[in-house]
């Protein structure tokens, strides 16, 4: 009985530890290539969660996220913890990105123009783990005056 209980505990333990090696994790950068204040407000659900603030290029927020060793999409709403993003442009122009299971919208943009935070495709893929998305000038331009 005492072996039984042994071989289980074992092979539960090998078992999550080659789930673990599986476990799939990826960090999400966005960052300002602008001269430009970009101010990063996020919600979830309508719930304001955090702002995030830098003038000039450099890195604005890092978000990570893993699959738990379940194998599943990961997409950049979940490492930032967010369905909603207001981006701000040196408090003179504005974007608001949106997460939807279904689709990505972009307020104030056509379709062809889906340059959006939690549109994955608008990432660089510098590793299999590390994933970049660059604020340019387009989208100053591209956003709306407030």
């Amino acid at each position: 009985m005492k072996f039984t209980l042994f071989l289980i505990v074992t092979i539960l333990f090998i078992q999550s530890c080659d789930m673990h090696d599986k476990r799939i994790k990826r960090k999400y950068i966005i960052e300002n290539s602008t001269s430009r204040e970009i101010k990063i407000d996020l919600y979830a659900s309508n719930i304001f969660q955090k702002t995030t603030t830098k003038s000039g290029k450099g890195v604005i927020i890092e978000g990570s996220a893993d699959d738990g060793g379940m194998n599943k999409r990961i997409d950049p709403f979940i490492a930032f913890d967010a369905d909603s993003i207001v981006i701000t442009f040196d408090n003179k122009k504005r974007q608001i990105y949106y997460y939807s299971v279904t689709e990505y919208k972009l307020k104030g943009l056509p379709d062809n123009k889906m340059r959006n935070v939690f549109n994955e495709s608008a990432y660089t893929i510098e590793s299999e783990d590390l994933y970049r998305y660059i604020f340019i000038e387009e989208d100053y331009e591209n956003a709306e005056e407030i």
